[in-house]
């Protein structure tokens, strides 16, 4: 019950049919069709237009599907991705997701980049409102284009860059391809955006300067960025579907003497009867009630506990890393 949610890159007009064509082989959308891992449900949906309009409705149904999704009961993990303006967007959706106490497995970004106009509620939109990840995302991928050796899309501001959580496992690289190439979709030709006549290297439309990439040099950095990113992502979903199947009675209880267990231990403690947790970098109540069972909603049976409330203090939200809570 691993779902997946992804909000592909920008086109210049939001009804264009030749997006459904050229974003065909998209790294957003090829894992949506389950070619890299078999999630059990995915949403998909193309990008905004260029003026990034469309960016703020877009996350809104992206997390819409997921808020569906979890609180039937389908889903128990969610990965979310996003390419360009699409990246800004689960962004934004990860961090909605936090307040309804749903945590993200993994957040894959292809260059994010945030140039999009407000929407009605606010959130995605303009250099100065770029969303930090939520702390409740595991982990996040983030390939990214090298602007100064690429001269790429220089117009364009990069978000994604900042975390609520210090210590997330967040891993980034920069790749030798344009802005197009870091989310599957390389340049065919290279010709000047204004006569068409061929060029060397690829000249992106509304940019004043052309890349130093040739088309050559764009599919080969596509092909690269897969294999970077892919291995990442197939980890990541392996390591979560071996959590979510392993059942409660398999995970090591804490040992007499030991301090802090090195995570979370199930079943009874040493001598005591209790199931015990100790407070790990990203955990929420919420997200301790999945853990144990299976239903964030089941977070106040934790904290309603006599010596979960002394140690917690009068405020669920403010857990604080390393306190030891009784699981009932």
């Amino acid at each position: 019950m691993i779902i997946y949610a992804g909000v592909d890159g920008t086109s210049m007009s939001f009804d264009d049919p030749g997006y459904e064509v050229t974003f065909r082989n998209s790294f957003v959308n090829k894992m949506s069709r389950n070619e890299l891992v078999q999630f059990s449900d995915t949403f998909y949906h193309r990008g905004p237009s260029i003026t990034g309009h469309e960016t703020y409705s877009l996350a809104r149904m992206a997390y819409t599907w997921v808020v569906t999704r979890w609180k039937t009961g389908a889903a128990k993990a969610v990965f979310l991705a996003g390419y360009s303006r699409g990246a800004a967007a689960v962004i934004e959706v990860a961090y909605w997701l936090k307040a309804d106490g749903i945590p993200v497995e993994c957040l894959i970004l292809f260059d994010a980049v945030d140039r999009s106009t407000p929407g009605p509620g606010g959130g995605v939109g303009g250099v100065f409102q770029n969303t930090k990840i939520a702390d409740t995302v595991r982990q996040t991928i983030h390939p990214m284009r090298d602007i100064p050796a690429t001269r790429s899309r220089i117009s364009f501001q990069r978000c994604g860059q900042k975390s609520e959580n210090a210590s997330m496992p967040y891993t980034k690289s920069y790749f030798f391809g344009t802005h197009a190439a870091i989310g599957g979709t390389p340049w065919k030709e290279a010709t000047n955006p204004i006569t068409g006549a061929p060029r060397g290297t690829i000249w992106e439309g509304g940019e004043i300067l052309p890349t130093t990439v040739t088309v050559e040099q764009d599919h080969a950095c596509a092909a690269v960025v897969a294999s970077w990113v892919y291995p990442q992502v197939i980890s990541a979903y392996q390591q979560c579907k071996t959590r979510l199947d392993t059942p409660p009675e398999s995970w090591i209880p804490e040992r007499p003497g030991s301090g802090q267990p090195d995570r979370p231990s199930y079943g009874p403690g040493p001598g005591n009867g209790k199931r015990i947790h100790v407070v790990q970098p990203g955990d929420w109540l919420s997200k301790i009630a999945v853990t144990y069972y299976g239903d964030m909603n089941k977070w106040p049976v934790i904290y309603n506990h006599p010596q979960n409330r002394q140690t917690i203090g009068p405020n669920p939200d403010l857990i604080q890393i390393g306190q030891r809570l009784v699981i009932p």
